[in-house]
């Protein structure tokens, strides 16, 4: 293992000049403190940061930050904890219907301690933490920001339709339906927008329908939601079928479609999973399966002897990379997604769960640290477990009850000070 010495050094010209001793710093040159400080973690600096003026304006800067990340590399945890009614005055019963309270939800950051190292609060309700930001529900008519905790940055999201919609594709509607609480959010490689793409049903007589509809986000304007084109296949709209990675948005479908037979030189699949995609990009779906053309454990939709079919498979995203999670007996496979387009996956990890064998459990991987343990969140118990291949172990991070989201968190924690 690399010394702290070396793990921890610096580029010469990131390096701040000596300080004088009437400076109220010491005797110690500036360039010593600062690799002082890069050893510290970052909670302890943020507190170190009302010593002097000298200090706070170092621990405030963005140089700095990013040599501290650099020294410690060990991602986070962030927690969604549901909201709670909080008082404007000291006194008197809780009333949620009193326009004197108000829904403020809590944002804890853990460390693989389970050490909660920040805790930040919000006015409304999470509904998803993507990227590193926080979406916010700010009232029930459906009000919606996307707020980045390290900046302070909200983006307003649409409630109404683009003026310039195409009606036609939206079926005449100006007004919706409803719309589900999940909205996934995608980063566009080139320009560094951000998007949201949502999910509204309406009713069309006595049919029930949906379409899809994006959005470009813009802390300054508000440009409307756009109709997009139908999915190739149904997809599954949920937190544990749908994730987003690298600016594309992936979903578990069980749809059966003559796509199936074109991507299957005719041969018609009855009722199999597919993997269907969407890009913040280009704005253009795809599809790729079916997926029991390579599972060890084929899928059988029609049978839920191992609970419902959400529980058997579910997405993730793991440092990047689009995995399948399959749950299966007493046994957690992890297939990792090598080529869509050539319908490539391998499968990386086995992980036996005999001591969580339940129908009530699902399982969340959220990150693989560098000396191949795997963070998971076990939901139903809300715990967050390490495990160890190598010993097929598990050890206990925290107990996140109350959680209603959860996801890695690679931010700094320095820049959390708004």
């Amino acid at each position: 293992m690399a010394s702290m010495s070396k793990m921890c050094s610096v580029p010469d010209d990131r390096r701040v000049a000596p300080a004088r001793s009437a400076s109220g710093m010491g005797v110690l040159p500036m360039d010593v403190v600062y690799d002082i400080l890069l050893r510290l973690p970052a909670k302890d600096l943020c507190c170190l940061r009302a010593v002097c003026r000298q200090w706070r304006l170092l621990l405030s800067d963005p140089a700095f930050a990013d040599d501290h990340a650099a020294c410690h590399p060990e991602p986070l945890i962030i927690v969604g904890c549901k909201y709670a009614f909080f008082p404007t005055e000291a006194d008197g019963d809780i009333d949620p219907d009193d326009e004197d309270w108000k829904p403020e939800s809590i944002v804890n950051i853990l460390d693989l301690s389970g050490r909660i190292v920040k805790r930040l609060h919000f006015d409304g309700h999470v509904t998803s933490m993507p990227l590193d930001h926080v979406c916010i529900k700010t009232d029930e008519d459906g009000g919606r920001q996307l707020i980045d905790p390290a900046t302070g940055v909200m983006y307003p999201v649409p409630k109404h339709l683009a003026e310039n919609a195409d009606k036609d594709v939206s079926h005449g509607l100006s007004v919706h339906g409803w719309t589900d609480d999940l909205y996934l959010v995608g980063q566009v490689t080139s320009t560094g927008d951000y998007k949201m793409l949502r999910k509204v049903s309406y009713t069309s007589g006595c049919m029930v329908d949906a379409r899809f509809e994006l959005c470009t986000l813009c802390c300054c304007c508000d440009e409307g939601w756009r109709v997009m084109c139908d999915s190739p296949l149904s997809v599954s709209w949920g937190e544990k079928t749908s994730v987003v990675v690298d600016g594309v948005v992936y979903f578990l479908s069980t749809d059966k479609d003559t796509y199936s037979s074109l991507v299957l030189d005719g041969q018609e699949i009855d009722d199999d999973y597919w993997v269907v995609s969407f890009e913040f990009e280009t704005e253009m779906w795809d599809a790729s399966g079916p997926l029991n053309r390579f599972l060890d454990n084929p899928l059988d939709l029609n049978n839920e002897a191992d609970g419902p079919w959400e529980k058997q498979v579910s997405l993730a995203n793991l440092n990047g990379s689009l995995v399948i999670v399959q749950v299966a007996s007493t046994c957690m496979d992890l297939w990792f997604l090598m080529d869509f387009n050539k319908d490539i996956w391998a499968k990386q990890y086995s992980i036996q769960i005999e001591q969580y064998v339940s129908k009530s459990l699902s399982f969340r991987p959220l990150f693989v640290l560098e000396d191949e343990r795997i963070v998971i969140h076990v939901g139903g118990l809300q715990l967050v477990e390490i495990h160890d291949p190598r010993t097929n172990n598990f050890s206990n991070v925290a107990n996140v009850a109350h959680c209603s989201e959860i996801s890695a968190y690679t931010g700094n924690l320095l820049s959390l000070d708004w």
